[in-house]
């Protein structure tokens, strides 16, 4: 062996020694959670952020139960937070592991890594799976890190916490859509039980069959994935649907734009369509296919010519 060969052998041997001694357990920390929670009493918890990447959600508790900070009025489901507070301090410590930062990124302890607050100094970050179903883990500012049990990160989405039915036109009870504010306002009906283009020209053929039904039924299946104040947008030029119930009054007006990146959605309901709910006073966050089930432009619905070719 050479010694170029020989110093590379030795050099990784003191890595692999490094990494081994930093990350190793500690058998004074192990089984102890109060190293990474000092005390922890779910029933004190009065704010709690949930955060990664992608998004934030941020709740504080009144005296009627847990409200978004934002916007209070929304219901959340109440079950899941206080399971998510309970599981917190329910965390064992298996062991402890490194306190080097340098380390931490390989544990997946970074800044996108998933972060429960319950303060602006107490809280935990949640790294990659460990072995058997464990995680990786530490205490908000701390540079310890420990592998904990039994915790799976919570979902951040806002979808993911509320108890919200969103209001819907089932296809069977639509009578009618008009849209209006793309690039030509039209009007689906049925006649006969049947969906039918009010202005189809002669001269006009269907994209495909189905594609009017596609649209009466585009209110029956919404979802989203987070919630504005409507009063942060601009709804003036945006576009809009009116699906039509039974009766003239059973509304729901949809209007959609796009802003911050994302796609927003309005919900006006009116007459059965209703509820107690304060749909109009905020906004929806839904993706583009969501939009164009509602929302579809009229040249989506008519055969377009082949181009020529030269």
């Amino acid at each position: 062996m050479n010694a170029r060969a020989l110093s590379l052998l030795i050099g990784a041997a003191i890595v692999l020694y490094a990494i081994t001694y930093f990350a190793s357990p500690s058998s004074e920390q192990s089984g102890n959670s109060a190293t990474l929670l000092e005390a922890f009493e779910p029933n004190a918890v009065t704010a709690l952020t949930i955060e990664d990447a992608e998004s934030e959600i941020a709740l504080t508790r009144n005296e009627t139960g847990w409200a978004l900070s934002a916007l209070p009025a929304i219901p959340l489901d109440q079950g899941k937070i206080r399971q998510l507070l309970l599981d917190v301090s329910r965390i064992t410590v298996v062991e402890a592991k490194t306190d080097d930062p340098s380390l931490h990124e390989a544990l997946g302890l970074t800044e996108s890594a998933t972060r429960i607050r319950f303060s602006d100094k107490e809280g935990l970050v949640l790294g990659k799976p460990a072995a058997g179903g464990k995680r990786f883990a530490k205490a908000l500012g701390a540079d310890q890190t420990y592998v904990i049990e039994p915790l799976t990160p919570p979902k951040t989405g806002l979808k993911n916490w509320t108890k919200l039915t969103l209001p819907t036109a089932e296809k069977d009870s639509v009578t009618k859509v008009e849209v209006f504010g793309l690039d030509a306002s039209y009007a689906i009906a049925k006649e006969d039980g049947k969906a039918v283009l009010i202005d189809l020209q002669p001269d006009e053929s269907l994209a495909y069959d189905g594609v009017l039904d596609s649209v009466l039924g585009g209110a029956g299946f919404i979802s989203f994935d987070d919630i504005k104040s409507a009063a942060d947008f601009d709804w003036d030029k945006a576009p809009y649907s009116v699906f039509h119930g039974q009766a003239d009054i059973d509304q729901i007006r949809y209007t959609a734009l796009t802003a911050d990146d994302a796609i927003w959605l309005r919900i006006e309901p009116a007459g059965a369509f209703d509820d107690a709910f304060d749909w109009p006073s905020y906004a929806l966050q839904i993706t583009e296919y969501r939009r164009d089930s509602l929302i579809k432009p009229r040249a989506e619905l008519i055969e377009q010519p082949e181009p020529e070719t030269l």
